[in-house]
């Protein structure tokens, strides 16, 4: 349940994040309509795999930089889904690349603690550490 839980709060913040990308860096950064889910598959599959060989070689070096694990990863998972001309991502220009990366991360990040405390409040019945409390008394 927790694997697929983390696999949908990461397709729904990967389809925000390239959403809000694209409106902010068009027409440098476009999405296909016909794709979009496509694209969003992929991104999420290969930003899942860069992340955790990123953390893997940050870990190593440096728990410091174990941070920036999910920026490399969204770097290097835009630079593959820009290159497979059929994912319906497509960037130009170094620069959007830079801020598509920034925005994409944040966006993601943003939108994973949105979505957690969402689903945190569902399935516990309010926020952390609150209790519902019965007035029927």
């Amino acid at each position: 349940m927790r694997i697929l839980m983390t696999l949908l709060v990461s397709l729904v913040s990967s389809a925000i994040a390239l959403l809000v990308a694209a409106l902010l860096l068009h027409p440098d950064f476009s999405l296909g309509f016909v794709s979009f889910p496509f694209a969003v598959i992929v991104f999420a599959v290969i930003l899942v795999v860069t992340r955790a060989l990123a953390e893997s070689v940050v870990r190593r070096h440096a728990m410091v930089l174990a941070s920036f694990a999910g920026l490399i990863g969204t770097f290097v998972a835009l630079i593959i889904c820009d290159a497979l001309s059929g994912v319906g991502i497509a960037i130009h220009g170094f620069g959007t690349l830079i801020l598509a990366t920034i925005i994409v991360w944040l966006g993601m990040f943003l939108a994973n603690i949105l979505i957690a405390r969402r689903m945190i409040e569902r399935l516990f019945g309010g926020p952390r550490g609150s209790r519902r409390v019965d007035h029927r008394n």
